[in-house]
Order: structure tokens, then C-alpha cells, then sequence
């Protein structure tokens, strides 16, 4: 039994009329019988009756179409589906995005733009620690992730496409005597101690502001806090004054002002995915990262 003869056998339930079946088919009458035919024949089963008028189903007959007409749309439903998965217009999509930390605007305008064009479409989005994004995409956890350039640099089965370059914020408590002062300058810090969450930057970056702090002798302590409610805490508490990541969520707290600080450096931000991952919502992604460049 083929396709065609299956088709053949519902239009003819369907009409009770192996002229009009046929017609609905784009077969010739002749063409369209021979499939009924050799059905039948196949199945060892006789589904229709018929005279020079009239064409019936038998008890068989009526009994196999009742129980196919269904299972035959379900059937076209997932071969549809399956057609959709392959092209990535339908499927899920596994991707994570540093803890604390706001979404890429060119690549959040991307993925609204991605998902409102896939007909059946699921985005998953987590928000590990900044430090098990890597491991967890080499993990396959994630189809792709949202990270920094030296997060994954080292790591040949990985590939990137670049994103905007993130700027560093120094981030001072509402009531601070510098919050009112527009155009801080690193001079300004000598008496304060910056704190640098070590957990959310690779070495590389740690490295460059530890720099940069040390060029205008400034005080810089390490800490170990990620998450925005105990950066806040230690903004709250005193105990320093603390540089961050431009998209970190505690940028747009009401309890703290951002205020930049020439020369400081940018954190190259990137896309970040296994290159032997074949989700065609993956590939389908990338296809439009790569065209609104």
C-alpha cells in the first residue's frame, strides 16, 4: 500500500464517487480505479460497492475509513512537523545568559525578530553564574550562550560570532558624596575602594582592570559576591565602591548611580555555540546574526 492509494481510498469515501475522487486526485478515472484496485487486492478486502450509479462503502470499508481518515492527518501533521524541524522554523532553542546580567539589545531585537518568524517555535532561556556558562555549553546543555570572548577563546570546538563590546560601570550608593558628580574622574577615587567581582570576568579581563586601577593607584578588592542583591549589599554596607558589567541587572537599580570612567576597558561580548551542533534552530539563528550585521 502507497501513499497515492491511500489518498485515493479517503477522497472516494469521502465523495462516494470514484469520478469526482478522481477529479479531486488530478487522476484520470481509469488511473484512479486502478489504485482502488490493486488496494483492495493488497489488503485482501473489498471496500466499495458498486453499480453503474452508485458507489458504497462496505461494512470494511466504512470501518477502515473511520479509522484512517484521522491517523492519515496525524501522519501528514508530523511529516510537516519533521519538515519544519529540519528547516528551523519550528523546534527548541537552548540559550543561556550570565546571571544578573540584561540581554544584548541588537541581540534580543534578533531573537524577537527570529521568533516571530518561526512558525512553531520555543526559546529556552537560563541564567546560570557567569562561570558555568562555558562548561555547561560544552556540556550541550545550551545551544548557545551570551558571554565574554575569553570565556571561550581557549576552546577550539567552540565558535563565536561577535557582539557589541560591553562597557564597565562604577557603581556608587544613591547617598554617596560622588553620586552628584557628573563627570567623575579616576583622580576622584584615590580615598575609595573599588570592588571587582572576580566570579563574573575571566582573568583576562580581571587582569586589564587591575591595570587600569593601578595606573591612578587605586585601591581595588576582590570579591567574591555574583548575584545583584549581594553586590547591593556590599555597595549598602560600605564596603567599597564597585565596577561592573554595563548590562549587570544592579545598573538599573533605584539604590545606586552608574557612572563611567574614561580609558576604562570594554569586555568584548560574544555568541558563543558548539560548532558540531546540527539544531537547525541553531543554524537558522545564525543565519540571521549573520545577515543583520
Amino acid at each position: 500500500m502507497n501513499d497515492q492509494e491511500l489518498q485515493c481510498f479517503l477522497a472516494a469515501a469521502k465523495h462516494l464517487s470514484f469520478s469526482d475522487a478522481a477529479a479531486h486526485m488530478f487522476l484520470s478515472p481509469s488511473a484512479f480505479s486502478r489504485n482502488i484496485a490493486k488496494l483492495e487486492k493488497e489488503l485482501q478486502l473489498t471496500l466499495f460497492e458498486r453499480d453503474t450509479k452508485n458507489v458504497s462503502l462496505t461494512a470494511a470499508g466504512f470501518f477502515l475509513n473511520q479509522q484512517l481518515s484521522q491517523l492519515y492527518t496525524d501522519f501528514l501533521l508530523c511529516i510537516q512537523k519533521a519538515q519544519m524541524l529540519q528547516m528551523g522554523l519550528s523546534g527548541q532553542l537552548r540559550l543561556g545568559i550570565p546571571a544578573g546580567h540584561t540581554m544584548d539589545p541588537h541581540f534580543q531585537q534578533i531573537l524577537r525578530t527570529f521568533e516571530r518568524a518561526s512558525m512553531d517555535f520555543h526559546i529556552v532561556l537560563q541564567r546560570p553564574a557567569c562561570y558555568e556558562l562555558t562548561n555547561r555549553l560544552l556540556q550541550k546543555s545550551f545551544d548557545g550562550i551570551l558571554t565574554t570572548a575569553a570565556q571561550v577563546e581557549a576552546h577550539r570546538e567552540l565558535s563565536c560570532f561577535p557582539l557589541a563590546a560591553a562597557s564597565l560601570q562604577l557603581l556608587l550608593p544613591f547617598l554617596h558624596p560622588l553620586a552628584e558628580k557628573e563627570d567623575l574622574q579616576p583622580e576622584d577615587l584615590q580615598k575609595e575602594t573599588i570592588l571587582l567581582p572576580s566570579q563574573l570576568y575571566p582573568q583576562t579581563v580581571i587582569g586589564q582592570i587591575t591595570d587600569y586601577l593601578t595606573q591612578y593607584g587605586l585601591q581595588c578588592k576582590h570579591c567574591e559576591a555574583e548575584t545583584p542583591d549581594q553586590l547591593l549589599l556590599l555597595l549598602e554596607s560600605g564596603q567599597g565602591l564597585l565596577l561592573c558589567h554595563g548590562q549587570n541587572l544592579l545598573c538599573s537599580s533605584p539604590s545606586v548611580v552608574a557612572r563611567t570612567l574614561p580609558g576604562l576597558p570594554e569586555i568584548p561580548m560574544v555568541f558563543a555555540w558548539r560548532t558540531d551542533n546540527t539544531n537547525p534552530a541553531l543554524l537558522r539563528l545564525l543565519d540571521y546574526l549573520r545577515t543583520a550585521e
